[in-house]
């Protein structure tokens, strides 16, 4: 009698468990570390590995699929998708999304000139007023440049390629970048660049929960999982084994 209970109350465990498991869509884009393809197809980067071990650990199945930066914004800004991977936050995209409570990685935002461009800044705004200046379309640089930058001259990119070429090209003066993206792109021809000493910003990335639907139990127990993921050390030595910058709250 008491095996047969026992077994019972084994599958009513097994039944409940599946019945409340959901598959949930991450989405985001091509960021170095952050969210990549293998050329096997296979997604990698502490924002696919961290967002699948604590889906995992919670109990759900999770997509993940990569698209253009502003495509993959208006995704869950509609309700299309349920989670962007690694958006900075900000005050602008509060109103859209609902952050998680802890960020998993760190940027510094710096401002790239051409190598006989002798341009130096103390990080005052006003500095920039008779420039040129190379922005990437949907990314954010910090409240306080994003709040000022219309008063500035911008020019706004997709791609970093178009970033650089102009700078080669003398059509914009600085172009706007985070350092972990626009170093690996440099590697092989940092010659041609400068880099401004003084950063635009420090700024954190997140996970951005749809406003659209009703993730606020998901979002709590995400958090829940990846607070037990910082307080013993995992979220660091992820970001150690990509060679990222972090420190937590």
């Amino acid at each position: 009698m008491q095996n047969i209970l026992s077994v019972l109350i084994f599958v009513l465990y097994m039944i409940t468990n599946n019945a409340i498991a959901e598959t949930y869509k991450f989405v985001g884009t091509t960021f170095t570390h952050i969210l990549e393809q293998d050329s096997s197809g296979i997604n990698k980067g502490i924002g696919a590995e961290l967002a699948t071990k604590i889906m995992t650990n919670i109990g759900h199945d999770i997509e993940i699929e990569i698209y253009p930066w502003k495509r993959a914004q208006m995704m869950v800004e509609s309700g299309l998708a349920d989670v962007l991977i690694g958006p900075y936050k900000t005050s602008k995209r509060e109103v859209f999304f609902n952050f998680n409570s802890y960020h998993f990685y760190q940027d510094y935002m710096i401002f790239y000139s051409r190598h006989d461009n002798e341009f130096t800044w103390n990080g005052d705004l006003s500095a920039l007023n008779h420039l040129k200046i190379g922005l990437m379309a949907g990314w954010a640089y910090g409240d306080k440049f994003d709040n000022y930058k219309n008063k500035l001259s911008i020019v706004i990119l997709h791609s970093f390629n178009s970033c650089f070429g102009m700078l080669l090209k003398n059509r914009i003066d600085l172009c706007a970048l985070n350092q972990r993206n626009a170093e690996k792109y440099l590697s092989t021809n940092k010659h041609k660049f400068r880099q401004v000493k003084t950063p635009i910003s420090s700024v954190k990335g997140y996970y951005g929960f749809s406003k659209k639907l009703e993730l606020h139990d998901l979002r709590i127990e995400f958090d829940r999982e990846l607070k037990k993921l910082i307080d013993n050390n995992e979220v660091r030595q992820m970001n150690k084994r990509y060679g990222l910058y972090y420190v937590d709250e």
